[in-house]
Formats: structure tokens, C-alpha cells, sequence
């Protein structure tokens, strides 16, 4: 939040220069007696600053979702996971805006009447109805993701900031694609939960 004599503004994530239309933005971040607010997600601190040009606004790897939409009241941030256990499943999230972090997706659900549809955003939502037209239900976010892993993840890993794939337990290979020692099957169960086989012989 931009704040320059009595006039507030919304900066919204990308570099703002001395060629920033309208004139009357270039002039507020031009002005010393301005004063720049990082709201949640944007920075870890909360103490007004006085901007400098330029100035670039990048949201910490994650999700910041409002309640209204474009991008008003109060945001809730949802921050990248770090490892596969600390992961949600099916979290809540406003029906309002959307900005995401660079280089991250979100897997988002709607359920409406019963039927459940799921999307994928690559980019900011500032108004609801950019959405598929079957999202009108109340919305859940499934995973935030980096989008740096190539390939993608397999068996529900997490492809971290770092470009590299986060595996579930028993998981290991650079894409979580192969089971760790001692575990196989699709869901890299261990001996002891594989069905045993015996041959009998007359």
C-alpha cells in the first residue's frame, strides 16, 4: 500500500519506474513524504518505508487470497510448503482475488451442487469470474507448487523453490519416480504389506 498526501494506492506485484502511468502515481513514489506498506506476504516487516525508484513488489513464494475482489479487505497468505508433511489438503480459501508468487501454480477446486471441478492458476485471479464458469462453489486450494521441476513430480511430491522435488516417504529418484529400499508397488508399500504368495505342490 502506497500512501502519499491523504491518497492511497494498491501496488500490485511488478517493477514500478520513473515512466509509471498514471502521472500521479509516478509523482506519489517520486515523493519523499510517501510511505510504502508491505501487507502480509509481501515482506516480514510491517514498518512504513519511503520508496525509492525503481521499485519492485514480489510476493514471498506462495498465495495471497482476498475476500473481495480486486484485491480487497483483508489477505490471508499461504506460504510454498517446505517439505511433503508439512502439505495441506482441501484448505479453504476466500472467494475473492488471487495473486500467486512467480515461478509457482496452484491447484484449486470448486464444489457445486455436488460435482467438483479443479483448475489449475498460473497466474493472478483479480476477479472471480476469470474463472471456468463451473467454479461458482465455494473454492478450496488442493497444492502450491514451484513450477521450476523438470519433470514434474510424480507420486504427489512437491517441487520446492529450489527446482527440486520434495518425495513422500518411501519415494526417492529425482522426480520421486522409484521406490526407496525395500519398498515396492505403486504406493512403494514395504514386504510387509504385499500379499504373500504361496505354491503348493502335489
Amino acid at each position: 500500500m502506497l500512501s502519499s498526501s491523504g491518497t492511497s494506492y494498491v501496488l500490485l506485484p511488478g517493477q514500478y519506474s520513473s515512466t509509471v502511468q498514471p502521472s500521479t502515481l509516478e509523482q506519489a513514489l517520486s515523493s519523499a513524504t510517501s510511505t510504502v506498506t508491505f501487507t502480509t506476504g509481501f515482506s516480514n516487516s510491517t514498518n512504513p518505508s519511503t520508496p525509492s525508484l525503481p521499485l519492485t513488489i514480489a510476493l514471498q513464494p506462495g498465495l495471497l487470497t482476498y475476500p473481495s475482489e480486486p484485491y480487497t479487505g483483508d489477505p490471508t497468505f499461504l506460504t510454498l510448503p517446505q517439505s511433503v508433511s508439512s502439505s495441506f489438503n482441501a484448505t479453504n480459501i476466500d472467494n475473492g482475488s488471487i495473486i500467486l508468487a512467480s515461478n509457482v501454480f496452484a491447484a484449486i477446486q470448486a464444489e457445486n451442487n455436488g460435482a467438483k471441478t479443479r483448475v489449475i492458476v498460473w497466474d493472478n485471479v483479480p476477479y472471480r469470474s476469470q474463472l471456468p464458469y463451473d467454479m461458482s462453489g465455494s473454492l478450496q486450494l488442493l497444492s502450491i507448487q514451484s513450477s521450476k521441476c523438470s519433470p514434474a513430480c510424480s507420486a504427489s511430491g512437491i517441487c520446492s523453490l529450489s527446482g527440486s522435488c520434495l518425495c513422500p516417504p518411501n519415494f526417492t529418484g529425482n522426480s520421486c519416480e522409484s521406490c526407496s529400499s525395500g519398498h515396492f508397488g505403486p504406493q512403494c508399500k514395504g514386504t510387509q504389506n504385499l500379499p504373500i504368495k504361496i505354491n503348493f505342490t502335489f
